[in-house]
């Protein structure tokens, strides 16, 4: 039930809203929509 709702909030335009709860259900799940943030927005991440 929570992986339906979190999979139908991630679909909308308030996607950003369900982050939350993607983390407490798999957090490595919001490193990978991290990573595709970036990739999408041609950012990088500085690690120094």
């Amino acid at each position: 039930m929570a992986q339906q709702f979190t999979a139908s909030a991630l679909e909308g335009a308030g996607w950003h809203y369900a982050l939350g709860v993607l983390a407490r259900i798999d957090p490595a799940a919001v490193e990978r929509v991290r990573d595709i943030v970036f990739l999408y927005r041609h950012l990088s991440l500085e690690t120094s």
